[in-house]
């Protein structure tokens, strides 16, 4: 009996050993390639004559329209994996302009999945919004998906930029807005079809021709991504009128 118990002692030290090692690994790779925000990124903080920002707290950002303007539609925004959430400022701003209020869901190291109910802790911090969505870029996306299926009682829609949903939303009732570059090589032409039969028949779908992935936001060119042949002011600012455009 006291051979057995060495024996699982030992295999039960060994499992909590790699499972440490992979933790370790996961926090290893997320730490490395951060990608934060560029200059467009930085000025769009600063707020404007239009656009009012304010920080929540250390991590959470909040656009809303300038002038005391109240917003009827509010949305949560999940970042891509490793780029902070700053670096999306240029197309919150621009939504906000539209009269919008956008918050960022920042989760701990630039990673949605650490943060994936971020909408539900943000969302009643936020007065006087009626109507909300929840959206992202990349892996971001992906995840507020995943949020989207589970509270379709609770959000009014989903914002999906270089992105895809493989949970099955097709009966949500969901106002569904997804917008994929045409060059966008990252989440490749392939993935984006193969999972839009998951959305509602009603999707809102935009092919921005020109556009790629990474200029979705303002952290500079992503690898493996595709070359952009639309400025990124040009990307952001069709991305903005689609979606206020879809959302109305």
């Amino acid at each position: 009996m006291a051979k057995v118990t060495k024996v699982a002692k030992r295999a039960s030290l060994a499992l909590a050993t790699l499972a440490l090692i992979a933790v370790a690994g996961v926090i290893g790779f997320l730490g490395v390639g951060q990608m934060g925000p560029g200059a467009a990124a930085e000025a769009a903080l600063a707020g404007s004559e239009k656009v009012e920002v304010t920080w929540l707290d250390q991590r959470t950002v909040v656009f809303a329209p300038a002038d005391g303007i109240k917003s009827q539609r509010g949305l949560v925004f999940y970042q891509g994996a490793k780029v902070e959430a700053t670096a999306y400022a240029p197309l919150l701003a621009a939504l906000a302009e539209d009269g919008w209020t956008c918050v960022t869901a920042d989760a701990p190291l630039n990673f949605a999945m650490t943060d994936a109910d971020a909408a539900a802790r943000l969302i009643p911090r936020i007065n006087g919004v009626s109507r909300w969505y929840v959206g992202g870029h990349s892996f971001g996306g992906f995840v507020s998906a995943q949020y989207a299926a589970a509270h379709a009682d609770q959000v009014e829609g989903l914002v999906l930029l270089g992105s895809y949903a493989n949970a099955n939303l097709r009966n949500s009732g969901l106002n569904v807005i997804t917008i994929h570059g045409a060059n966008d090589l990252v989440c490749s032409q392939e993935k984006f079809e193969a999972d839009l039969p998951n959305l509602p028949a009603s999707a809102h779908v935009l092919q921005l021709q020109g556009g790629n992935h990474a200029q979705f936001g303002d952290y500079g060119p992503q690898q493996s991504d595709g070359q952009a042949t639309l400025s990124a002011e040009e990307q952001v600012a069709q991305t903005a009128a689609f979606i206020n455009a879809s959302a109305a």
